[in-house]
């Protein structure tokens, strides 16, 4: 029995779930060869792809398959398409959507079309809080050229130096502190984020960013942090031998 070879033999509901089913980078490169695909996207299989599937709390569990939507079908798609820049999917509007894919050609489509660069998520993050998160520096460079406030803290009091630090994201860190004026306070919280990266060589890294904004401004790490514990003694207890040094070479 001979298969089709094309996908212009498939129904519409199937060539879209087949990209449910392939692997991040198959699929991405599903999406850059199949223009049918791309096609097939319309309103009613774009709120399908985007909207919650768990009900009425809001899961980013197809949030990640934004970062595919890179190919010149999909920008097309969307170019052409008078999307809704005002509608919320599954709590977040489409530019919200990919600042966290980091699609920074759709974010400047979204842009040129009014989208509220302060609209809110689920946890009252930005699209400028949520594109530091995932490290993607040309969004917030595009975000910040648009006029996003670079102040805003989400529902929990963070900033984006302090939301960089926890994610674990150096290179942001290096070009947060190197684009903005930070005071030592905020300095010292993002050090402190970092020493508590999951991953030690990540922690490291982290705090290698910051270190140096924080003896220009001044600071002795001989200091408690603000949980109480010496910086010397918590960086041993996590068996950071890199910040250990770092620390002992300081006095």
């Amino acid at each position: 029995m001979d298969f089709p070879t094309s996908l212009d033999f498939f129904p519409a509901e199937l060539v879209i779930w087949i990209g449910e089913f392939l692997d991040r980078k198959t699929l991405a490169a599903f999406i850059r060869t199949s223009k049918r695909y791309a096609q097939l996207l319309t309103p009613q299989l774009l709120t399908l792809w985007l909207s919650c599937k768990t009900g009425k709390y809001c899961f980013r569990r197809n949030w990640p398959e934004t970062q595919n939507w890179k190919s010149s079908h999909i920008v097309d798609f969307f170019q052409n398409f008078p999307s809704d820049v005002s509608q919320i999917y599954c709590c977040s509007t489409l530019l919200f959507r990919f600042a966290d894919g980091g699609n920074l050609e759709l974010v400047k489509l979204m842009l040129s079309r009014g989208a509220d660069l302060e609209a809110k998520g689920a946890n009252g993050e930005t699209p400028l809080h949520i594109a530091t998160s995932g490290g993607h520096i040309q969004v917030v460079q595009a975000l910040l050229e648009a006029g996003a406030d670079a102040s805003a803290k989400d529902r929990y009091g963070d900033t984006l130096l302090q939301r960089a630090a926890s994610m674990g994201k150096p290179t942001m860190i290096r070009y947060l502190i190197s684009s903005g004026q930070y005071t030592l306070e905020a300095l010292l919280e993002a050090f402190e984020r970092g020493m508590k990266c999951f991953f030690p060589k990540v922690c490291a890294e982290v705090c290698a960013e910051v270190w140096p904004a924080l003896e220009n401004a001044g600071y002795k790490f001989n200091a408690t942090g603000t949980d109480g514990q010496i910086y010397l003694h918590f960086a041993a207890k996590r068996g950071l031998s890199f910040l250990v040094q770092f620390f002992l070479d300081r006095g």
